[in-house]
């Protein structure tokens, strides 16, 4: 699995962090990080669902 976010997209809503918090942060400048790319298996499901909860859709997760 990799997950990104698209930049362009991005509004800073926060969802994607509270789903998954320790995959994604939002910094100062509303800008979102991805703080772990190739989340472990156990993390996954979080991932998914923090991409489920964007409403600009744009945490994008690539199956492997």
């Amino acid at each position: 699995m990799k997950v990104t976010v698209d930049p362009d997209l991005c509004e800073a809503h926060g969802l994607c962090e509270l789903s998954a918090p320790e995959l994604f942060q939002l910094g100062d400048e509303d800008v979102v990080t991805v703080l772990d790319d190739n989340p472990a298996p156990e993390l996954q499901d979080a991932a998914r669902r923090a991409a489920g909860s964007c409403p600009r859709i744009a945490v994008q997760i690539a199956e492997d």
